[in-house]
C-alpha cells in the first residue's frame, strides 16, 4: 500500500519541461494503487481530503 505513481509524475513534468509535448502512458500492476494520486502530485497538483488537509502518498490514503 506504500507504491504509488510520483514518480511518474515526475517524469512527465521532466518531460514536459524539457520540451516533449506528448506523452503516452500505460498504467497497472502495483504502482498504481494510489489511483493516480501521486501522478497528479508529480506534476504540481496539491490533493486535498474532504476536511482541505493534503492527503498522504501511496495507495492507503
Amino acid at each position: 500500500m506504500t507504491a504509488g505513481t510520483l514518480g511518474t509524475g515526475q517524469v512527465v513534468a521532466a518531460a514536459v519541461g524539457a520540451g516533449c509535448r506528448k506523452v503516452m502512458i500505460g498504467i497497472g500492476g502495483s504502482a498504481s494503487t494510489d489511483g493516480g494520486a501521486g501522478l497528479l502530485h508529480g506534476l504540481g497538483a496539491r490533493l486535498l481530503d474532504v476536511d482541505g488537509r493534503p492527503i498522504g502518498t501511496g495507495g492507503a490514503p
